[in-house]
């Protein structure tokens, strides 16, 4: 099933939009269209397809040909422990953590989490992640 995925605030704002006495459809288009690069056939079922599913209305070709929009979730915090008991940082503090901590830690161990940041940031955007064996 093919779906477009956003952050959960521009989906927020999709609903707030299309959520009122006088819906601002255009506007959820238009908010749509650039948070997730789509064309405006695209954009205006998917739209459609939310205000038919959330808001009522009619609109039976969106509601079969439009895509379903849903949020990425998005990782905030993490626990971790590097040797010295449990801490609890955001994504940026465990970025600055692992590089205060170099000298201890290692460049490897730096690299790895580094790494993990970058693997965690995509996830939260919505890309697809996946695990691949190092054949080194």
């Amino acid at each position: 099933m093919a779906v477009i995925i956003v952050q959960p605030r521009v989906l927020n704002e999709i609903k707030n939009d299309l959520d009122n006495s006088s819906p601002k459809k255009i506007s959820a288009i238009k908010r749509l269209r650039a948070a997730a690069s789509l064309d405006l056939r695209t954009a205006k079922y998917a739209i459609e397809k939310l205000q038919a599913e959330e808001f009522g209305g009619t609109y039976p070709t969106a509601v079969t040909e439009g895509l379903k929009i849903i949020t990425s979730p998005i990782v905030k915090k993490i626990v971790l422990d590097m040797g010295d008991g449990d801490i609890e940082v955001d994504l940026e503090g465990l970025q600055m953590r692992a590089l205060s901590d170099l000298q201890v830690i290692g460049l490897e161990a730096c690299g790895q989490i580094l790494d993990l940041v970058e693997i965690l940031e995509a996830f939260s955007s919505g890309k697809k992640v996946q695990v691949v064996e190092d054949s080194v």
